[in-house]
């Protein structure tokens, strides 16, 4: 086979792996609460630049919505639409982290539609954009997150879309529902997917965590 035979196998190669066709999908998998507002989750994301996937176990503040203390596996499986299993090395460390944090792992822990009622309160969560600012190339649109019940209006954090030259970078953010403490009912996480565009789509989430 002559090098130009080569180079020309390669190139349509890497368009097939990095083609905007391809569609990644990281996932959540809710684990449980704490008595300290704090929220334990899985994560199976994806590496845009190594081109991988991996595991990472998180422990987030609900009161602060920040990342406390987390684990995450190795790079060790480095094509696009493969699948990463859990190491039993992984779990052993994930163990620990959910047992130092004391957290509560209930079995029927998922993720809910709004509207959520409890304690005669109808509470549904709205995206509400609130400016729009173009720098040269970059446009970024605010938006914040509120939670809505008959006499009350609440913040509890806000997302921002970009564009890069008009065409989509961090876009199509959706409230996809919520999480709630099996203990404590006044606390919960409320999830919202977005995707991320480049050379191939990634279907992503942010969590907020919120207490009634």
């Amino acid at each position: 086979m002559k090098i130009y035979q080569i180079l020309i196998i390669l190139i349509l190669s890497s368009n097939i792996i990095f083609s905007k066709d391809i569609k990644i999908n990281e996932e959540l998998i809710p684990i449980g609460f704490n008595d300290n507002h704090y929220f334990a989750y899985l994560k199976k994301g994806y590496e845009d630049g190594m081109g991988c996937f991996y595991w990472q176990s998180n422990i987030k503040n609900i009161l602060n919505n920040k990342n406390v203390n987390s684990i995450k596996s190795s790079m060790e499986n480095c094509l696009p639409n493969s699948d990463t299993n859990i190491s039993k090395s992984f779990l052993k460390k994930q163990e620990i982290l959910l047992k130092k944090y004391s957290i509560n792992r209930p079995k029927d822990i998922n993720i809910k539609k709004f509207p959520l009622i409890i304690q005669d309160k109808n509470i549904d969560a709205k995206l509400i954009t609130l400016n729009k600012i173009t720098d040269e190339s970059i446009t970024t649109i605010k938006k914040n997150i509120i939670l809505k019940s008959t006499n009350k209006i609440k913040k509890i954090g806000s997302i921002h879309e970009v564009l890069f030259y008009g065409q989509p970078k961090y876009s199509n953010f959706k409230i996809l529902g919520y999480i709630i403490s099996h203990k404590n009912r006044d606390t919960a996480i409320l999830i919202i997917s977005y995707k991320i565009y480049g050379d191939m789509e990634i279907n992503s989430f942010k969590l907020f965590g919120f207490v009634l």
